[in-house]
């Protein structure tokens, strides 16, 4: 997850990279056009050709593919299926007379990065995709938001997609005004619990948290939008050991960006909110919660390590309080957008850095690091101008690191290093 709504802002890597001073089931299906897989080596462009570059290290397979071509934006979400095949997320963007459109493109790649299927999924206007989430029959619940249809300005969306790509159902779900949907995990009983943001007019503010309890067949349990003193979204989401949600963002409050966590259950008893800003512009990406209810929260902010935005990684007690804050500056932009606990005690973060390309370009960004701030490994990947990772997961199958996002996805060695 890497966009971040908020005040009608949409903050990329190209704008940070910058030098710095101090309801519904209506079902909506279109097709898109056929899209060649461009598989890649770990450097350079491949045009067209169906063609996999891979190099095998210990058993091990190395590949980089870009699903979507020069076609989408970007790839959102990643999940791998039980056999090891990977789920992609991305938005497809058309120029029609009308103006620009977006449509959800979704691809599985089998484990050597060659496309099993591909599907698209939209209608006339804006269709977003922002998260994926794998339910126990290898069905996915992607989330998102749409313009197409629905009740208001922007609506959030979930699709529930079988295993063979096919459409199970669809909802959208919100007001006369504005709803987005970040990211999902999947319930106790099967069903879905979402976090984004809601415009609330009337309040003085622009939009604030909003959490969504879907069941299993995609009907409202619960919503509850979070009145915060100022703007302010939720950008993840996980479940505790004992069966309680954690979910993460950013807003502001009192004038200052600051990351913000707060805590429910399944039947929507919020029972704390907590505010952390050890950095100024201090924004929540990601949350990982280990099974002795510690927390990590992944993010960006400003520091007095360098001039520009630095990536941190803030501990938390069950309760929210604050532990230690650890923070990551080589100079350049860097940010964690996406993570997953590696272990009782270690955490495989991504995202994106701009210290370690001569022109100071993000490039797609992985580590490894301890619970005490200790990096095991990082590495950078990608040539492209401008790219940046929104997924990350371990595979099940032999612990291959795997990355996506703008720059395509990336299968790595278990280090998150190149195989060559």
């Amino acid at each position: 997850m890497w966009r971040f709504f908020l005040l009608g802002i949409v903050i990329s890597c190209a704008q940070l990279d910058a030098p710095k001073s101090e309801g519904g089931t209506e079902l909506k299906t279109s097709a898109g056009p056929g899209v060649v897989i461009a598989h890649q080596s770990g450097s350079g462009d491949v045009d067209g050709a169906v063609v996999t570059s891979a190099v095998a290290v210990d058993q091990r397979q190395c590949w980089h593919v870009n699903p979507a071509g020069q076609l989408a934006d970007e790839v959102m979400a990643m999940v791998e299926y039980s056999n090891g095949d990977l789920f992609l997320a991305a938005t497809f963007h058309v120029e029609t007379l009308d103006g620009d459109k977006a449509d959800a493109q979704l691809t599985r790649l089998n484990a050597q990065g060659q496309e099993v299927w591909q599907r698209y999924y939209g209608a006339r206007g804006e269709d977003v995709v922002s998260d994926a989430v794998l339910l126990s029959d290898d069905a996915v619940l992607v989330l998102g938001h749409t313009t197409s249809s629905g009740h208001g300005k922007h609506d959030a969306w979930v699709m529930n997609v079988a295993p063979d790509g096919s459409l199970r159902w669809e909802g959208e779900y919100g007001t006369t005004e504005s709803e987005f949907l970040f990211a999902g995990t999947q319930d106790s009983a099967g069903g879905l619990i979402a976090v984004g943001g809601r415009a609330v007019p009337g309040t003085g503010v622009a939009v604030v948290p909003w959490v969504v309890h879907l069941d299993p067949l995609g009907q409202v349990d619960w919503e509850e939008p979070i009145i915060t003193p100022e703007d302010a979204t939720l950008r993840d989401v996980a479940m505790t050991a004992d069966g309680r949600y954690v979910a993460v963002g950013g807003g502001e409050q009192y004038q200052q960006h600051k990351t913000i966590v707060l805590s429910f259950t399944e039947d929507a008893d919020f029972q704390w909110v907590k505010y952390h800003s050890a950095l100024s512009e201090q924004f929540a990406e990601a949350v990982v919660v280990f099974l002795d209810q510690g927390i990590s929260v992944m993010g960006r902010g400003n520091s007095t390590i360098t001039s520009a935005d630095d990536a941190y990684v803030l501990h938390l007690g069950s309760n929210g309080m604050f532990l230690s804050q650890h923070v990551l500056g080589f100079g350049g932009q860097e940010s964690f957008t996406s993570a997953v606990a590696d272990g009782d005690d270690a955490i495989l973060v991504a995202g994106f850095s701009g210290s370690f390309s001569p022109d100071r370009h993000c490039q797609m960004w992985v580590a490894k690091i301890a619970r005490d701030g200790t990096i095991h490994w990082h590495h950078v990947h990608g040539t492209k101008w401008q790219e940046h990772t929104n997924a990350v997961l371990r595979s099940a199958v032999d612990d291959a690191v795997v990355i996506a996002g703008k720059g395509g996805v990336y299968r790595l060695r278990p280090d998150g290093s190149w195989c060559n």
